[in-house]
């Protein structure tokens, strides 16, 4: 049963809360901005624990980034690296 686009987005955004929170200790603010880079001082992501996301939801979601998506700025905020992953899903399951 294929999940709706919506439902995928709310899964996928409560699994980057989830690992930034348990993996990092990173409690993001509600009314933070969806397109905030990662590692500005209001998320403050290290380079290294980016890396480990990287890997984390690569093997969550069975899914390979590509360097396109690793070259594209949006893959360091959270909406570009949910839309990103979503539509991994998206293609693997087609």
């Amino acid at each position: 049963m294929e999940l709706s686009n919506q439902r995928l987005q709310e899964e996928v955004k409560g699994y980057i809360i989830t690992v930034l929170k348990d993996e990092f200790y990173i409690d993001l603010n509600p009314d933070i901005n969806g397109d905030e880079n990662f590692f500005n001082h209001k998320i403050n992501l290290s380079a290294r624990n980016m890396v480990y996301l990287f890997f984390l939801s690569e093997k969550h979601y069975d899914i390979c980034f590509t360097e396109k998506d690793i070259d594209s700025l949006s893959f360091y905020t959270f909406n570009g690296l949910r839309d990103i992953i979503v539509n991994h899903i998206k293609t693997r399951c087609n």
